[in-house]
């Protein structure tokens, strides 16, 4: 991914114990990445977004399909959207729930995601969420939260529709009031809380 021209690490760097990709990872014991890019324009709707991750998930059909990605016999597929890039994720996993990759999926993770109310999980397999409540992106939170809305399409803290868990932080200092992806270092722990939930 880049940025201006220059190399974005957004996710973090997979071998910095401390970033949300290394947690994730870790977590699933898993270290096979692809990346989508699941963010449109700023005052885009989430349900554009799902749209377009409908149609991302019918090329990760195809490449599945045709070999460019592979999964060892075991691997799960595992989506994480973050912002933006929830609704996409949501739109991906409605495909592959379609397809004969469905009994593969393991999870949906939503992070910090942005007009939450805007879009469901699909039903079938486990959805969850985590939010912050001072998040000012997507959160609407204190007098910038309310600034940003005239700029990024409106967003308020809402449950996503058929989610399974929902985490919801009090607060975080940094990142845009715990907006950004950097934020969610404690991934580790806090899907090892989700999964104890589910599993009850």
């Amino acid at each position: 991914m880049t940025w201006k021209g220059k190399p974005l690490d957004y996710w973090g760097d997979p071998d910095n114990e401390n970033s949300t990709r290394y947690q994730v990872n870790r977590f699933f014991g898993d270290e096979h990445n692809v990346f989508v890019n699941g963010s449109h324009h700023f005052r885009s709707q989430a349900s554009e977004r799902f749209e377009m991750g409908k149609k991302a998930g019918n090329e990760l059909i195809a490449q599945l399909q045709n070999g460019t990605i592979k999964l060892t016999k075991d691997e799960t597929i595992k989506i994480v959207g973050h912002s933006q890039g929830a609704a996409h994720a949501a739109g991906m996993l409605t495909q592959l729930l379609d397809s004969q990759y469905a009994d593969r999926l393991e999870a949906g993770i939503y992070l910090s995601p942005h007009q939450p109310g805007g879009f469901s999980h699909p039903d079938g397999i486990p959805g969850m969420q985590f939010s912050t409540k001072t998040d000012r992106v997507s959160s609407r939170a204190g007098v910038l939260g309310h600034l940003m809305q005239l700029f990024n399409g409106s967003s308020e803290l809402k449950r996503i529709e058929g989610s399974d868990f929902l985490l919801l932080r009090p607060e975080h200092k940094g990142g845009k009031g715990g907006h950004n992806v950097e934020t969610w270092t404690s991934m580790d722990d806090l899907l090892r809380q989700a999964y104890e939930f589910l599993n009850k």
